[in-house]
C-alpha cells in the first residue's frame, strides 16, 4: 500500500542515495584533465601576484606594440598633435572624460569664475600671513558639478602652482 506522495518521494530519494556510488560525494573530487588545488598561500594573494605579473609583462611589451601601431611625426609640435588627436579622443572616451569642462585653461584667473565661499558670519579667508592669503573657494567644473578647495593668493606672484592633495586629505590639512 502506497503512502502519500511526499513519503514515497523521500523513500525513493533515500534508496537512490544508498545505492549511488559514494565517490561522487567525496570532497576531493577532481574532474577529468584537472588537478586538485593544493596552493598553500591565500588565493587572493596568488591572484594579485598573477595580475601583477600580467600587467608588468603587458607594460614591458607596450612600447614595441605602440611603435608598431602608431605612426608619429615628430617634425613639429602641431603636426605631432594633429597626428595623435584621434587617439587622444579615443582615450578620453575610454576613461569617461567626455564632458566639456566649464573651466578651461589657459584663461586669466579673473575668468576662472572662482566663487568665494563665505557666510554673513564667516569670511572666505581661512588663513593669512604677510606672504599669502588663503581663501575657501568653489568653481564650476562641468555642467551641474562644482569643485571646492583653497585658493592661495600670494602677496607677490612668482609662479603658478596646481597642488593636488591625496584623496583623503581635506584642503585645510594640505594647506597647513
Amino acid at each position: 500500500m502506497l503512502r502519500s506522495s511526499g513519503t514515497c518521494s523521500l523513500a525513493c530519494l533515500l534508496s537512490l542515495l544508498v545505492f549511488t556510488d559514494s565517490s561522487i560525494f567525496a570532497s576531493d573530487l577532481v574532474l577529468d584533465r584537472t588537478t586538485a588545488l593544493t596552493e598553500e598561500r591565500p588565493l587572493d594573494e596568488v591572484m594579485v601576484d598573477g595580475l601583477n605579473r600580467f600587467c608588468l609583462r603587458e607594460l614591458a611589451d607596450s612600447r614595441q606594440q605602440r611603435a608598431a601601431q602608431w605612426s608619429r611625426d615628430f617634425s613639429n609640435a602641431k603636426v605631432y598633435a594633429a597626428g595623435i588627436a584621434r587617439r587622444r579622443e579615443r582615450f578620453r572616451h575610454v576613461i569617461g572624460a567626455v564632458d566639456a569642462r566649464r573651466t578651461v585653461l589657459p584663461t586669466p584667473i579673473s575668468l576662472q569664475r572662482f566663487e568665494l565661499v563665505s557666510t554673513l558670519d564667516r569670511s572666505s579667508i581661512v588663513a593669512q600671513t604677510s606672504g599669502v592669503t588663503v581663501h575657501a573657494v568653489r568653481w564650476p567644473v562641468l555642467d551641474g558639478v562644482t569643485a571646492e578647495g583653497l585658493l592661495l593668493v600670494p602677496a607677490t606672484l612668482r609662479a603658478g602652482v596646481v597642488a593636488l592633495p591625496d584623496a583623503d586629505w581635506t584642503p585645510e590639512i594640505f594647506a597647513a
